[in-house]
C-alpha cells in the first residue's frame, strides 16, 4: 500500500483515468482491430501508468503493465495481429492490473499471483528470444531468492529462448538504485535462462571478475554502450570493451552485445550514431 496520503490518492486518480481509457480503448479495438489511432492512445495509457506505478516502487502493477504495453507496443509494429484471443488475454490483463491497483490503494490484498499471469502471457509468444525485464532487484538485492522463484516460473513458460534484462534504472541520465552485481552471484546462477543482459557500459568492467563466477550455463547480453551520456563512442571503443569482456569472462559466454537500458532519454542523433558505433566495434572485434 502507498503510505503517502496525497501519493496515494493521485496515484488512484490517474490509475482510474487510463484504465478507463484502456478499457474503451481495448473494445474500440475489438469492433476495429485496424484503428491506429485507439491504439497508440492507449498504448501511452499504458507506458503511463507503467511509469507512474514504477516511480512509486509499485512493482505488480509496473511488470503486469509492463507485458500490456509489451503487447501493444508489438501491434503498433505490425508484429502482433489484434485476433479475438489478443484481444481477449489483454481484457484478462486488465482486470489484474485493475486489482493491483486496487491493492496498492487500499492495502487489501488482490490474491493475485503474478508470476503465473506473466507465465501465462509469455507462454503465447513465439519469438525468437522471449526477455524478460526485472527492473527493481538491482536496486533491492536481499530479495533475490522469492524473486529467483517468481521470475524462473515466468521462464519456464517461454517457449523458446529466454533471457533476463536487469539495470540499475536511467532517469535523467542518473542510475535510479544503488548496487552492485556482486550481490546478485547466487540469483544470476540460479535463472533458468539462456542469458543475463547487464548494464556494464556506465558502470565499467570493474565488475567482471565477480560475474564470472556466475554458473557457466548463464551467457551473457553485454552492455558496451553508455546511454547516460551523449559522447558518442567509437567503433574502436566498443570492440575494445568486448575484448575486455571476453578476456574476463571467456568469449564463448558473450551471447550478445547491447546498449545499455535507457535509450529513449538520448535524441535520436546520438542514439543512431551510438548504434553505429556498436555495430562498427563489433565488426572490428570479430575481425581481429
Amino acid at each position: 500500500m502507498i503510505d503517502d496520503n496525497e501519493l496515494r490518492a493521485l496515484f488512484q486518480a490517474e490509475s482510474d483515468e487510463h484504465l478507463q481509457s484502456l478499457d474503451e480503448g481495448l473494445l474500440a479495438l475489438e469492433a476495429d482491430p485496424a484503428d491506429a489511432e485507439t491504439l497508440q492512445r492507449i498504448f501511452r495509457d499504458a507506458h503511463s501508468l507503467k511509469g507512474s506505478a514504477r516511480m512509486l516502487g509499485i512493482a505488480p502493477v509496473e511488470q503486469v503493465a509492463h507485458r500490456f504495453e509489451d503487447v501493444l507496443g508489438a501491434a503498433r509494429r505490425g508484429e502482433v495481429a489484434l485476433t479475438a484471443p489478443v484481444i481477449t488475454k489483454l481484457y484478462e490483463t486488465l482486470d489484474t492490473i485493475r486489482a493491483l491497483v486496487q491493492e496498492a490503494v487500499t492495502g487489501v490484498s488482490a490474491r493475485v499471483n503474478v508470476a503465473e499471469v506473466l507465465a501465462g502471457q509469455v507462454a503465447d509468444i513465439d519469438a525468437e528470444v522471449v526477455q524478460v525485464d526485472e527492473a527493481n532487484l538491482p536496486g533491492h538485492v536481499d530479495e533475490w531468492e522469492w524473486a529467483l522463484a517468481g521470475i524462473n516460473r515466468v521462464l519456464d513458460a517461454v517457449p523458446t529462448m529466454g533471457a533476463v534484462h536487469l539495470c540499475f534504472g536511467n532517469y535523467g541520465g542518473q542510475s535510479i538504485q544503488q548496487g552492485s552485481w556482486e550481490k546478485l552471484i547466487g540469483y544470476l546462477s540460479g535463472l533458468h535462462c539462456d542469458h543475463v543482459l547487464l548494464e556494464l557500459a556506465h558502470r565499467g568492467n570493474w565488475e567482471l571478475p565477480k560475474l564470472k563466477e556466475i554458473d557457466d550455463k548463464i551467457r551473457f547480453g553485454l552492455g558496451v554502450v553508455d546511454i547516460k551520456s551523449n559522447v558518442v563512442e567509437s567503433g574502436e571503443d566498443i570492440a575494445r570493451s568486448i575484448e575486455n569482456a571476453a578476456e574476463g569472462l571467456g568469449a564463448e559466454r558473450i551471447a550478445y552485445i547491447n546498449p545499455d537500458c535507457g535509450f529513449w532519454m538520448l535524441k535520436r542523433s546520438v542514439a543512431d550514431r551510438k548504434i553505429r558505433a556498436l555495430v562498427e566495434g563489433r565488426d572490428l572485434f570479430e575481425g581481429r
